[in-house]
């Protein structure tokens, strides 16, 4: 009969994808480059003297973690593991940063559709609507106040 390998590791599960950080950095490098080689193209078309021409728009990527995951060939809860391991925390919470910094920034100059990146980022607009100089959290309260007891 053949030869048998008897596999260990430590601890229940699967071993790591990526054991070293800087493996894990170089490919989440790698993500990024992508993203910029390979823009989001649409056709669009415009009249040129009197006839119709076509062209296509370039736009850039947004980054996102599950594009990323892909990419790197980890599930987005291993992704969650490394974040929480030290051994990886330098390399996620950069990672993380970039995406929040490239989308923040290309929703800043209209190349990503703002509403949805401040969602995603968790971004909100407090408005406050007042009449009178109060706001509608006083108004409301004055309402309250001024119903009948029942």
């Amino acid at each position: 009969m053949g030869k048998q390998t008897v596999i260990t590791r430590e601890g229940p599960g699967r071993p790591k994808v990526y054991e070293c950080e800087t493996e894990l950095y170089e490919k989440c490098l790698k993500y990024f480059e992508r993203l910029k080689k390979s823009p989001v193209k649409i056709k669009r078309k415009t009249r040129e003297k009197g006839k119709t021409v076509f062209f296509w728009d370039e736009f850039p990527r947004a980054p996102t973690l599950s594009g990323l995951c892909e990419f790197i060939g980890v599930h987005e809860n291993t992704w969650r593991k490394y974040e929480k391991d030290p051994q990886f925390m330098w390399v996620t919470t950069r990672v993380r940063a970039w995406m929040y910094d490239e989308k923040f920034q290309g929703a800043a100059v209209n190349i990503y559709n703002a509403n949805i990146i401040a969602q995603e980022l968790g971004l909100k607009s407090r408005v406050e609507h007042s009449q009178e100089g109060e706001t509608l959290e006083e108004f409301l309260q004055g309402l309250e106040e001024d119903e009948p007891n029942q």
